[in-house]
């Protein structure tokens, strides 16, 4: 089929597929996540523990930013937010908490003085209670001054007036449309742009500029690159008040229907470009997109830290507010630039292998073209990169030989394009980009990357925060996909002293738990943990950041592609020691695979005060694909009052990998009125091959 013909098919599927495996892997985590631990139930096989009860959950919050340098009063709704301490966040921020005597364990109040330097931008915010540390909520930080939306500006004649420039915090009703009025001169250049779908929000917004006599001048809705977002720029014709009106597209709404309207005269960037530098590096970095005249690159300084896996970089204009900023990637490879004239084989740009190189799509059918050489045997993979880094781009690639004989194409159905080639001589190859549907456009760009295939892999953490208590263990779930890479990889915590932990996952395991400790002294308190797998590869060792993507996408409420720079935003808590701490030991130290029953002996050791039954559990990560569970069945027992232990027999499939069991018992209790959910200290066994 040629390719003008998959127009539509190739715009849906590329949309589509990419969507439906996110949907699919967040609504997998978020049954999981529902699906947690009752004192009167017990773990289904392949799903997953949810948090601990008593620690905080936040389900509303606003508003959902401020000025940096100014001081906010935000208000969280959820469950278990009493006694909060603070806040861990990803920007400079003091906060104070306002007692509030009416419900302390639904609504909390905190006062936030936001630094002068903070960095703009979406950032990670949790409440931190002795309890534990909260679920992660999406918090923008702005330059513009902050208004409150009146609520009440449902129609043009109740339309709230807004001063020029501002940023406005706002809810969206379902069947509701807000109006603004703004005083323009003509001439004047005004931008509006929503900042909702990619702070989390689930509105879909739309964006209608009217002028004086109320006819419709400007019109948004999904602009390129924005999530769903919507952005426009115009130059008012004449003196007078316009009106802005607001909506959701399908006129839904609700609660969590959250925005923030930004206003002014200020540069517009869709993406960065390049869209990534090398880590370690500095390099300067220019902007794309609908309204950046004035606007200077900025150097950029790549951190070299593995688990840092992007940046923020804002455009700056002279006398006018900061932009939006934009996501900048970091990789281990070299980048290179386009270099125009390049849109022929025999003007094609010639690239080093391995690389990247970031070009742009200027107009309509544009096209560009890369050169480079191959050895004999080389298995070459090239991919093409653009919608994870905030462009709109959909992008086609073929492979051709210098005589223009098609060796390879990326499949218009697969996202994101690919290409493997392996080269039957040594030969060189000329590379052929081109948009899928021939736009082209000041935020057309795209990264492609070369490599030659080797093996490696990505581990994921199924949860975004841990809590240990103080004496106790907390437990970090891992999911392992294997990229030709068959060995063992091993994941290590980076955290403030002294929180402690480790583990391994064989050759054979595409699943695991990591344990994290804390002493009996620990201080209270919440801090960022980083997690870093460790593979030995032909080409030595391989050290990738373990990436909390699933979570992050939750919170995110589904977005295609959360911001990239919290991909390892993970936090853990030292909370106040728990009532009771539970010790495991099983019946073996080796478990010979084939063997299906396993004893686990499970004790408590109570605190003063506490006497109450414990009801113990047996859980488990969720399997890989095309991997047994765990656990064959259920597993759960009761230590009752006057008690010291109870014995678990366990259920397992006749075909686990080797490796570690990753299994862990939890034991879940009430006490003074509050539930209690906590991990027993102990080993697993470790599968061995043989029976």
């Amino acid at each position: 089929m040629h390719r003008s013909r998959l127009y539509v098919s190739a715009l849906l599927a590329n949309v589509g597929w990419r969507a439906v495996r996110l949907f699919c892997g967040v609504a997998t985590l978020a049954l999981v996540l529902v699906l947690t631990l009752r004192v009167s139930g017990q773990q289904k096989p392949g799903t997953l523990p949810g948090p601990s009860p008593q620690s905080p959950m936040v389900s509303a919050y606003f508003p959902p930013g401020g000025q940096r340098g100014s001081t906010i009063e935000l208000t969280l709704q959820g469950r278990e937010l009493a006694d909060a301490v603070g806040v861990l966040a990803t920007f400079p921020v003091q906060a104070s908490i306002v007692p509030d005597a009416k419900e302390p364990a639904a609504r909390c109040v905190i006062k936030l003085a936001l630094a002068k330097d903070a960095p703009l931008g979406v950032h990670a915010l949790r409440l931190v209670t002795k309890r534990g540390v909260s679920n992660l909520l999406p918090f923008c930080v702005d330059d513009l001054p902050e208004l409150p939306a009146s609520g009440t500006n449902r129609s043009p004649s109740e339309a709230q007036k807004l001063p020029v420039p501002c940023v406005v915090s706002g809810r969206v009703e379902a069947e509701a449309s807000y109006y603004f009025r703004l005083a323009l001169h003509a001439g004047q250049r005004i931008a509006l742009e929503v900042v909702g779908r990619r702070m989390g929000s689930p509105l879909d917004s739309v964006l209608i500029l009217y002028d004086p006599a109320g006819r419709q001048v400007a019109f948004s809705d999904d602009a390129p690159g924005l999530q769903r977002d919507a952005r426009l720029v115009y130059v008012a014709k004449e003196n007078g008040e316009y009106l802005v009106q607001l909506r959701d597209v399908r006129y839904q709404g609700g609660g969590n229907y959250v925005y923030r309207l930004r206003i002014g005269d200020f540069p517009c960037a869709t993406t960065a470009y390049p869209l990534v530098v090398k880590r370690g590096s500095s390099a300067k970095v220019a902007f794309a997109g609908p309204l950046l005249d004035g606007v200077s690159a900025i150097s950029v300084t790549a951190p070299g830290d593995p688990s840092t896996l992007a940046v923020l970089a804002t455009p700056h204009r002279p006398g006018s507010p900061p932009g939006w900023p934009v996501i900048v990637g970091l990789s281990e490879l070299d980048e290179t630039i386009e270099q125009e004239p390049n849109d022929a084989p025999e003007k094609a740009q010639r690239i080093t292998v391995p690389g990247a190189v970031h070009g742009r799509f200027d107009k309509p059918a544009d096209r560009d073209c890369y050169r480079f050489a191959v050895k004999k045997g080389q298995r070459l993979v090239i991919e093409g990169q653009s919608w994870e880094y905030g462009s709109p781009s959909a992008l086609y690639l073929v492979l051709r030989d210098t005589q223009g004989k098609q060796l390879a194409n990326s499949n218009p159905m697969q996202d994101p394009p690919r290409i493997e080639y392996t080269a039957p001589a040594d030969a060189e190859l000329i590379l052929l980009v081109e948009h899928l549907h021939y736009v082209g456009g000041p935020e057309e760009t795209y990264r492609v990357v070369f490599q030659f295939a080797e093996p490696t892999f990505r581990v994921e953490a199924l949860q975004d925060r841990v809590d240990v208590p103080a004496g106790g263990v907390g437990v970090c779930f891992l999911r392992l996909s294997r990229l030709g890479f068959n060995g063992p990889v091993r994941v290590q915590a980076s955290a403030p002293q002294p929180i402690q932990g480790e583990t391994i996952l064989s050759g054979e395991q595409n699943v695991g738990l990591l344990l994290l400790s804390a002493p009996a002294n620990a201080p209270p308190g919440a801090w960022p943990i980083k997690l870093l797998a460790v593979g030995k590869g032909e080409a030595g060792e391989i050290t990738v950041p373990v990436t909390i993507t699933e979570p992050l996408s939750a919170a995110f409420n589904n977005v295609p592609f959360p911001p990239r720079h919290l991909l390892t935003a993970h936090a853990v808590s030292i909370t106040e020691p728990t009532p009771f701490r539970l010790e495991v030991k099983y019946n073996t130290e080796k478990l010979p695979r084939g063997q299906t029953g396993l004893e686990a002996i499970v004790r408590v050791e109570r605190q003063a005060g506490f006497e109450d039954e414990v009801q113990v559990f047996a859980v488990a990560p969720p399997p890989a694909p095309n991997q047994p569970v765990i656990l064959a069945a259920p597993a759960s027992g009761k230590i009752a009052r006057g008690q010291q232990e109870t014995k678990l027999a366990l259920k397992l499939p006749n075909n686990l990998p080797a490796g570690p069991l990753p299994l862990a018992i939890v034991g879940q209790a009430k006490h003074a009125a509050r539930s209690y959910q906590v991990y027993a200290r102990g080993t697993p066994p470790v599968v061995t091959a043989g029976k």
